[in-house]
């Protein structure tokens, strides 16, 4: 299965983007993930919600691509969540100890949420 990733600029003025990710996240996609969501926080899009719907599998090296821009992004003074209903996904998350660093959401409102909890609401006034 061909992975895609498909960036989806934010729809209001929170600044909060969504990226869609589609196939395995092994070490053969990893790589192009990584530059994604890298290329994606070094153009400006520092708060991202990455959707997991269509994940079927990630491995190391994908946990690998999540973190790199997780350090990206908090780097530029943002951060990533990730939504993820697949039990099987979520177990390699809490397995690994991800789920307490990404934070782990059931659906993109509740992500878009979190983030503008804890990094716009704050800037606003």
């Amino acid at each position: 299965m061909d992975t895609c990733v498909t960036m989806v600029p934010s729809k209001d003025d929170s600044g909060i983007s969504e990226v869609r990710l589609v196939g395995e996240i092994d070490v053969f996609a990893s790589p192009e993930v990584k530059s994604a969501l890298v290329s994606a926080i070094k153009d400006g899009h520092n708060l991202l919600v990455v959707d997991f719907a269509k994940v079927s599998y990630i491995d190391s090296t994908g946990l690998g691509a999540l973190v790199a821009a997780l350090k990206a992004a908090r780097d530029g003074g943002g951060s990533i969540a990730v939504v993820c209903k697949d039990p099987q996904i979520r177990r390699i998350f809490d397995v690994t100890g991800l789920v307490k660093v990404f934070g782990m959401y059931d659906d993109i409102a509740s992500a878009r949420a979190s983030l503008r909890e804890k990094y716009i609401a704050g800037k606003a006034g």
